[in-house]
Formats: structure tokens, sequence, C-alpha cells
């Protein structure tokens, strides 16, 4: 009998403490954590950044400019994967959507000169490196912003060949 007040007291003491941890205030819009985001993201302050941007993805999965962002921040921080798989997203939802078009491109660019290297410091000695060197010299051109190399084939073409062997 003693028991059930005890109970009762345990109870309201414990409901007590869950109402003073609980915020007074609501949530922020996602227009505000977007324009928060947005201020981290371009003081470079990336992770701050794309912890805002998931919460926002959290809420809203298809916000193209928070897709388009972690796309931008996991491109930045080396996460090729990940730029892709956010492009692609971007992309699904917005097709027309240049920049994503065109930072995806660059993310598999970039991701093929990493194989590519990875490949000519892995090769056998008899391995002929001249079209790698090649197709490794075309994309720090693409990379670099400077003109393809004057006289030299595609790398679709050198790809081919290479292939071939």
């Amino acid at each position: 009998m003693r028991l059930i007040p005890l109970i009762c007291l345990t109870l309201f003491l414990i409901g007590c403490e869950g109402m003073g941890s609980k915020k007074n205030h609501p949530a922020e819009s996602p227009h505000i954590v977007l324009n928060r985001a947005e201020a981290l993201y371009k003081s470079r302050q990336l992770e701050q950044a794309a912890n805002l941007y998931n919460q926002i993805l959290q809420q809203d999965p298809s916000n193209v400019k928070a897709l388009y962002r972690m796309g931008n921040i996991s491109f930045r921080l080396s996460d090729l994967d990940a730029a892709s798989v956010y492009y692609k997203r971007v992309i699904k939802i917005d097709p027309r959507h240049s920049r994503a078009q065109y930072n995806l491109a660059m993310s598999h660019l970039s991701l093929a000169e990493k194989h590519l290297k990875f490949y000519a410091a892995t090769a056998q000695e008899t391995s002929d490196m001249r079209l790698v060197s090649k197709i490794v010299g075309f994309l720090n051109d693409i990379s670099s912003g400077d003109k393809p190399r004057e006289g030299g084939s595609s790398v679709e073409t050198i790809a081919d060949q290479i292939l071939d062997q």
C-alpha cells in the first residue's frame, strides 16, 4: 500500500523533469535554416553547413538547393562518390539544372583521373603508359580550365585505344 504513493510521486517527478527540458520556442523555419546553411557554406564552414543542409533534407528530401550544396560539399571534401549521388538526385528532380550536370561530369572526370593515376602507379613495367599519360594530361587540362592540348586525340579516342589493347 505504501508503494502506490511512492510510484505516483516518481511518475510526477519524471513528468515535471521532461517538461522543463522542452524548448519553449517553435522550430526554425526551413527558410531560416537554409539561410544559415548558405552563410556557413559561403564562409567555407562546410561541415557545419552540411549539418544544416542534412537537417533540411530530413524535412524535404527533394530540396534542390540543399541537394546541390551537399554535392558541392562532398566534392570539396573529396568524397566524389557522394557528390555524384547528390548531383544525380538534383538532376532527377530538375534535369535542366546545368550546374549539377556540369558538376556531375567534373566529379566523374576527377574520379577517372584518380583511378588512372592509381593504375599508372601500380601497372606492370611492361605496360605502355603513353595513352594513360595522355588521358591524365587531358584530365589535368580540363580540371585546371586550360584548353586541351593541340594535335591530341579526344579522351574517347584514347580510351578506345586502351580498351583495344
